[in-house]
């Protein structure tokens, strides 16, 4: 044994001179060479490592993206009751739970400008962040259970909460790794790349929904988990064809309480989609929430209707309008080259 190899032993093993010659007398003693000897009594299991990531999927439709990309995950349905709600970003760890391949409707969910084509962002979460929260739990704590009542109703509805997350505060974009589309042609997701990314959100940006938030309108987002829904409405109330009609609103949600705040959530349910059809009927809308503004407010701050409509329904045709130059434009991106996949 080389004085050279017995510091290399010593150094590896990070042992002191007198446990070497120690371990020494006893590799001889039982006739095994004091690299194996060493090796055996010192082996060191390495354990796999964990990432310090945990990876989730968020799935939205093409025309969000450009918001999200810029703002941030922040919206998210979560039912408390059958008259309450919150706003929470949700997340999942089934990158199929909302899988486009099953749905059986028109939509070409190759075509990525397509706007209600289904894309997959995937997000990196720290396993320490306490901002995530299991979905089935705060169901079970928060919601009574609610959730999961109304899965196992819908015999279609096949999620699993367990396998949900809701993130209470904002998906930061930094956070957003990858953006994925199912492709019905590979029968897989595939990962699109920044010129694709780049056309979609100049397709859609400063564009706002043809329908009102119903959600808002509701005052299910009354309580937000995400933080920044007020700074997002501040950003974008001023240019949406909507703005005018979330001030009231707003000011309802507000100022109505009790009785008078459940005859507006029993008015206005119907009409925001919670009905048979699932539809939203747009004027009638409109027509209550104006006349229940101007029945509470003072004389001095009644809206003039036909001002106010000629104005609301202006906002709402020029939108109109953006959204038929948008259907324009798709036509002439869905052959461009680089939309080919390889």
């Amino acid at each position: 044994m080389t004085q050279v190899n017995k510091e290399n032993l010593i150094k590896k093993y990070n042992l002191k001179d007198s446990q070497y010659e120690y371990e020494l007398k006893r590799s001889i003693k039982k006739n095994i060479p004091i690299n194996d000897w060493l090796k055996e009594k010192y082996k060191v299991v390495k354990l796999p490592t964990q990432s310090k990531d945990k990876t989730l999927f968020h799935f939205t439709r093409s025309h969000y993206l450009p918001n999200i990309l810029k703002y941030g995950i922040i919206f998210g349905d979560v039912v408390i009751s059958p008259t309450k709600g919150l706003n929470c970003p949700n997340l999942t760890s089934e990158g199929f739970f909302h899988d486009p391949g099953s749905k059986k409707d028109t939509i070409k969910l190759t075509d990525i400008f397509d706007p209600n084509s289904y894309l997959r962002l995937v997000i990196k979460v720290n396993r320490n962040d306490n901002r995530l929260i299991n979905y089935q739990v705060f169901d079970k704590n928060v919601c009574k259970g609610i959730n999961q009542r109304l899965i196992n109703r819908d015999k279609n509805n096949d999620s699993n909460l367990s396998k949900q997350f809701l993130f209470k505060g904002t998906v930061d974009p930094s956070m957003i790794v990858r953006v994925d589309v199912y492709d019905q042609n590979l029968g897989k997701f595939r990962t699109l790349n920044s010129n694709e990314i780049d056309k979609i959100c100049d397709l859609y940006k400063d564009l706002f929904s043809l329908l009102p938030n119903h959600l808002r309108i509701l005052g299910f987002q009354e309580i937000d988990y995400s933080g920044s829904i007020k700074r997002f409405r501040f950003k974008t109330d001023q240019n949406s064809p909507w703005g005018e009609l979330y001030k009231l609103s707003d000011y309802l949600l507000q100022k109505l309480k009790g009785n008078d705040r459940q005859l507006y959530f029993k008015e206005l349910g119907p009409l925001c989609g919670q009905n048979r059809k699932g539809t939203i009927d747009v004027n009638m809308l409109i027509t209550y929430l104006f006349n229940t503004y101007n029945d509470i407010v003072p004389s001095n701050k009644k809206l003039d209707q036909d001002m106010w409509v000629n104005n609301l329904i202006d906002k709402i045709s020029k939108n109109e309008e953006q959204w038929k130059l948008v259907n324009d434009k798709r036509e002439q991106l869905r052959n461009c080259d680089f939309l080919e996949v390889s």
